[in-house]
C-alpha cells in the first residue's frame, strides 16, 4: 500500500505535493523536499545560511539531502535535530495508523532517505513504539 498521499495537513493550506495536492504526507518527509524543508528551517538564520551555501556550493533548497542532514545531526546541528524529529514523529503517526488498520505482518519503508539516515530510522521506530496499541509493540 502507498502511503505518501494521505494528508495529514490540510488540503487548502498544506504542503504542496508533487501529485498536485496539499497536505500530503509525501510533502512533508520526502527526500524530494528535504532541501525545502530545511531550507525554511533556517529561514531565520542568515549567518548559518549563508556559511552553509558557501560549504555547498549553491542554494541549500536546491543542494541538501538527507546524507547532509544526517551528517549535520550526527554533528550536533539543533536544525537538523528538529528536521528529524519532525520528519519522524510525522511518519511514525502515519504508520500507526497504518498498522492498527490492516494489521501487517510487516512495513517496508522503501526510498533513498531511511537508508541513508539511521538516526531518522531509530528516531521513527522510537515514535512508533510510543504510538502503537501494546499489542502491536511486539514485532518493534
Amino acid at each position: 500500500t502507498e502511503i505518501g498521499h494521505i494528508k495529514i495537513g490540510s488540503s487548502h493550506t498544506g504542503r504542496l505535493c508533487g501529485c498536485g495536492e496539499r497536505g500530503c504526507i509525501e510533502a512533508y518527509i520526502s527526500g524530494r523536499y528535504l532541501g525545502e524543508l530545511y531550507d525554511e528551517m533556517i529561514k531565520d538564520d542568515q549567518a548559518y545560511r549563508i556559511q552553509l551555501e558557501k560549504e555547498l556550493g549553491g542554494p541549500v533548497r536546491d543542494i541538501v539531502t538527507a546524507w547532509h542532514i544526517e551528517q549535520y545531526h550526527q554533528a550536533g546541528v539543533q536544525y537538523a535535530k528538529v528536521l528529524w524529529q519532525d520528519i519522524a514523529q510525522r511518519l511514525a503517526a502515519v504508520l500507526a495508523q497504518v498498522v492498527v488498520l490492516f494489521d501487517p505482518e510487516r512495513l517496508l519503508l522503501g526510498g533513498g532517505v531511511l537508508s541513508r539516515a539511521p538516526t531518522l530510522l531509530a528516531c521513527t521506530i522510537s515514535h512508533l513504539k510510543d504510538l502503537l496499541p501494546q499489542a502491536y509493540r511486539r514485532a518493534l
